[in-house]
């Protein structure tokens, strides 16, 4: 483990999405369009992909590998 934050199947999408802007690009190569999705903003991972029939774990090892929580983020200090 790398010691940096993770996603979680318990988290909502919209959490997902907001974590790092490379996160839609992962949802969207599984065919999930959940940054314009209105569930996302009250569905868990895990219940977002239930009905597509996706394995939560490939989802989660790909954003965990390629869409890291945090990065891609300006941080509070580039903020004005």
């Amino acid at each position: 483990m790398s010691g940096r934050p993770e996603y979680k199947a318990d988290m909502i999408v919209a959490d997902i999405v907001n974590a790092n802007p490379k996160a839609s690009e992962v949802l969207e190569s599984f065919g999930l369009r959940c940054s314009k999705c209105a569930v996302a903003w009250s569905e868990t991972l895990q219940q977002g992909l239930a009905p597509h029939g996706i394995e939560v774990d490939l989802v989660l090892d790909k954003l965990n590998h390629e869409a890291p929580k945090g990065e891609g983020q300006a941080s509070k200090e580039d903020s004005p």
